[in-house]
């Protein structure tokens, strides 16, 4: 039998000690918090159903965790006294504050409570451009960096404490791209190249499933030629959930040599 937390079990203990409502048309209220706060993926719930007697009554019913236009459901089930524990995934939903909605039937009725930023769904992935990058006119590779996976830090060569190389030359899963719920994770996107002017390339980045450090190609060209200069990088990710990260970085065309060396 799972544990349930000792401040919901207090909760209850407190209202089973309380006297009973003068009115027996006391509404059933739903008492529920998270079985670990920090916890995102999946999201546990601890949840009873209090009658009018101040006791936990059995229920059924359903919980709903929605972020966007994306949103995960489960089923609900406590027996009287009982709390029923739900764990809701979020490896499906969108990125930001999401609203949970509980609709138990209990006694002969049905009881529904609504909280709206119960939870914040962290953002699959953080990015950042890694070191710095100069593009000749035969073209170059321009360099990005994990830094966060489903909000936790991630220690990449951006760490200064990790061999490079293992990074970007292995397709081994501990240096791959995961999500939340540790899988390996494919992402698809495009990278858009600009100058003062505006954008100047586009590249389309196909769904695959990426090392911690990545390489996005830029052939060098800008408004029909090679132009020396000094350009900004767009890169955007999204996820099979259709969460999308943005990352950005400078990047220099340069002749022979520049800012990233000889």
């Amino acid at each position: 039998m799972r544990r349930v937390s000792a401040l919901l079990v207090a909760a209850l203990l407190v209202l089973a000690a309380a006297p009973a409502p003068a009115t027996a048309a006391t509404p059933t209220r739903l008492l529920v918090q998270r079985s670990d706060p920090l916890m995102t993926d999946p999201v546990v719930l601890e949840v009873a159903a209090i009658d009018a007697s101040g006791t936990a009554a059995a229920f059924t019913g359903t919980a709903r965790l929605g972020s966007g236009r994306s949103s995960v459901r489960a089923a609900m089930r406590a027996a009287a006294g009982g709390v029923a524990v739900v764990p809701l995934p979020t490896a499906s939903l969108q990125t930001g504050p999401a609203t949970l909605r509980l609709t138990a039937r209990t006694g002969g009725r049905t009881v529904t409570r609504t909280m709206v930023a119960f939870v914040d769904v962290p953002a699959t992935l953080g990015l950042s451009g890694f070191g710095c990058t100069a593009v000749t006119r035969a073209g170059g590779t321009i360099r990005w960096a994990v830094d966060t996976m489903g909000g936790e830090p991630v220690r990449t060569p951006n760490s200064r404490d990790v061999p490079l190389l293992p990074y970007v030359g292995s397709s081994a899963p501990r240096y791959s791209m995961t999500g939340m719920d540790g899988l390996p994770l494919a992402t698809s996107g495009r990278m858009v190249i600009s100058d003062a002017r505006g954008p100047v390339a586009r590249v389309r980045l196909g769904k695959q499933v990426r090392r911690l450090v990545f390489g996005t190609r830029w052939n060098g060209r800008a408004r029909g030629g090679f132009r020396p200069g000094t350009y900004t990088a767009v890169l955007t990710l999204t996820d099979p959930a259709g969460r999308i990260v943005t990352a950005t970085q400078q990047v220099y065309a340069v002749a022979r040599g520049g800012p990233c060396g000889p």
